[in-house]
């Protein structure tokens, strides 16, 4: 199973929730929004692909990191 969410879904206390399921989850993030995690996705290399006119995306993968 996977969550997908969209950015208005992307409080801390719902990714900790989401973190502690086995499963995967994709949450829309506002790229310019100035969070630790949009800064990272920003600097990974790479393209965009064009998936309709006006939708371009590039996939990017954060780890989780043990705390």
């Amino acid at each position: 199973m996977m969550w997908v969410a969209d950015r208005g879904f992307s409080s801390q206390a719902n990714r900790d929730y989401l973190s502690q399921g086995a499963e995967n989850y994709i949450i829309g993030e506002t790229l310019r929004g100035g969070s630790k995690d949009a800064a990272l996705a920003l600097s990974w290399p790479g393209r965009y692909h064009e998936v309709a006119e006006n939708l371009q995306v590039e996939e990017v993968v954060l780890e989780e990191t043990a705390s």
